[in-house]
């Protein structure tokens, strides 16, 4: 429910609802995470980042955990702990988070181009990939 509040652009609603979802499901690591990541979508970044970093050391594998949290100090600036938590990353095997992972700490630090160079190089890399196998049909 809380992710359709979400979409219809009833953010506030949505952070409500997983409100009580977390009260009535105490401990529960999916409300948990989508309660961070609602808050984080409302601005509350450093609560947020708070609630992730718990989470990320209850579940250190779950590369959606470190993402959201690289994500959280990115939006605050706060170059120094995006890099740190990006470091997590390190030792889970999951390519979908490794490009945009590193995009949010360079945009971290203001280094929007570099950033912007890095998802520039990722697009032409995957029309290459989709062109070739394209052709080898």
């Amino acid at each position: 429910m809380a992710q359709a509040l979400y979409r219809a652009g009833e953010r506030l609603e949505a952070l409500a609802t997983l409100g009580v979802a977390r009260q009535r499901l105490s401990g529960d690591k999916a409300v948990e995470k989508e309660f961070a990541a609602a808050l984080a979508r409302n601005g509350e970044l450093e609560e947020a980042a708070g609630l992730l970093e718990g989470l990320r050391e209850a579940s250190p594998r779950d590369i959606y955990i470190v993402f959201l949290l690289v994500r959280c100090f990115s939006e605050m600036g706060q170059e120094k702990e995006a890099k740190r938590a990006a470091r997590y990353a390190d030792d889970i095997e999951d390519e979908r988070f490794t490009i945009p992972i590193k995009v949010e700490v360079l945009m971290a630090g203001g280094h929007y181009e570099q950033a912007l160079g890095v998802l520039v190089t990722c697009r032409r890399t995957t029309y290459i990939l989709l062109d070739s196998s394209v052709k080898s049909t």
